[in-house]
């Protein structure tokens, strides 16, 4: 391996880190320090290269690359000297193509020299398929992207989304998520998790990237499953390694989302962009848990509790006494208000709801009766007919008790055979089923169980 100094002259070029998708994708939780340490090190790699060189950067160097997001972080020896301890507590695994586990340390060495002020550093050599001579399936990004960066899972949300940044969108699981930031132990509640990590790195990567990203929970029975993205490009991207604002085109007016919901906030009096954060807010509004779990069991979507909010606050304005009614609403949204008028509108609006759910419901219930009954009535027909051809006894039972008067057979041909008379008898056939039910009740034990729910169905009606 070949080794060569880099220097401050390289952090006046435009430093790229080049890593393959399985690196970005890969399982791992550094902290933010040894983060900005690796990718540095990345970044000072020649991708051409076949085989990793040695490493070695002036401290000096890497210190201010370290303290560009501002924090200090003490005698940048020590500092150094502690990274390159934790590192090898801390492996990656890669989800290698044939299904295996590729479980490896970052580094092969670090070597401090602290009288040449000179860190000396090599990577895994198992390590060089996924950071070296890459073709294709590889995420590229300039390195001052991620610099200014207070939170190690900004800096994994950066990778992971602009991996996915020539798609312009991309859904994850909320665990599958949690588990590629490093935090799959933590945060239990969702809303602890979405204010804490994906609105804190929304509000980074904005702010000190060339990417920002919108968000939209997905529900599945009531709970946040997944979450769906939208990459957007960011025209007010970072500052130069050397704290010097870069200049940028003015940003893009920021289209902002609309629906019904939307439009009636902005016709209570809110603008648009108030209007879509409280809608994009959602049940996050409220912050106490136990009430935002109670009110999102209650309405179910966003929707139907900002309508019967807005319905609210319309009941209060017209009252005349509301001096500020935005203000009041975004308050209800947190306490819940409600009024005599609000309850005695839901009561109302319950009785008709069960009333149409009754009404349904009876519907359904002569529908499943008449579907029942048909049923009934071909399989005996098929059964019926099946029997009376295949005995003569039968036939006979059946032409003697009509003659007798004994089934009410209208219209019964005695010229016919009673085979004939019944595929021709029309509602008459029900008649024959007690003479066949006398004589081979066992044939109709089949029908037990169906008859007994039709019993039930009709007793309900």
């Amino acid at each position: 391996m070949q080794t060569e100094v880099s220097t401050h002259k390289d952090l006046d070029r435009q430093l790229v880190v080049r890593k393959s998708n399985k690196i970005v994708e890969a399982k791992y939780r550094l902290n933010l320090r040894e983060q900005k340490f690796i990718l540095y090190m990345v970044s000072m790699l020649d991708t051409r290269d076949s085989d990793f060189r040695y490493q070695r950067v002036k401290i000096s160097d890497f210190e201010s690359v370290l303290n560009l997001d501002g924090k200090k972080w003490g005698s940048i020896y020590q500092v150094v000297k502690e990274i390159t301890e934790s590192l090898n507590d801390k492996p990656l695994t890669i989800s290698k193509e044939d299904g295996k586990k590729l479980i490896i340390n970052w580094i092969a060495s670090a070597e401090i020299e602290p009288g040449s002020g000179v860190i000396e550093f090599e990577f895994s050599d198992k390590l060089k398929p996924y950071l070296l001579q890459l073709r294709e399936h590889f995420t590229q990004y300039e390195l001052k992207n991620i610099l200014q960066l207070k939170s190690s899972f900004s800096i994994r949300m950066y990778e992971i989304l602009k991996a996915h940044e020539y798609q312009r969108k991309v859904t994850f699981g909320v665990e599958e998520l949690k588990q590629l930031l490093g935090v799959d132990d933590k945060y239990d509640v969702y809303y602890d998790f979405k204010k804490r990590v994906l609105n804190t790195a929304q509000k980074e990567l904005k702010e000190k990237s060339d990417i920002a990203f919108k968000f939209k929970e997905k529900r599945q029975e009531r709970k946040i499953h997944s979450i769906f993205f939208e990459i957007l490009k960011n025209n007010r991207g970072g500052e130069g390694f050397d704290g010097e604002a870069k200049q940028t085109d003015a940003p893009k007016a920021e289209v902002l989302p609309t629906n019904p919901v939307i439009e009636r906030l902005i016709g209570a009096g809110f603008t648009h962009a108030k209007a879509a954060e409280v809608y994009q807010k959602g049940f996050d509004s409220i912050q106490d848990e136990a009430k935002r779990q109670a009110v999102e069991a209650q309405f179910g979507t966003v929707d139907a509790w900002l309508i019967e909010r807005l319905e609210f606050l319309a009941n209060e304005m017209a009252k005349g006494k509301l001096k500020s009614p935005q203000g009041f609403f975004l308050k209800s949204l947190e306490t819940q208000y409600t009024s005599a008028e609000l309850e005695a509108r839901k009561k109302e609006q319950e009785v008709r709801k069960r009333s149409v759910a009754r009404e349904a419901s009876k519907k359904q219930l002569e529908a499943d009766i008449e579907k029942l009954s048909r049923e009934l009535w071909e399989e005996k027909s098929l059964l019926v007919e099946s029997l009376l051809r295949g005995s003569e006894m039968l036939q006979s039972a059946v032409v003697q008790e009509t003659a007798k008067g004994g089934l009410t057979y209208r219209a019964y041909n005695p010229a016919l055979s009673p085979l004939e008379n019944f595929s021709k008898g029309g509602s008459n056939k029900m008649a024959v089923f007690t003479a066949v039910t006398v004589l081979r009740a066992a044939d109709f034990l089949r029908f037990k169980d169906k008859e007994g729910l039709l019993e039930n169905m009709k007793k309900r009606r």
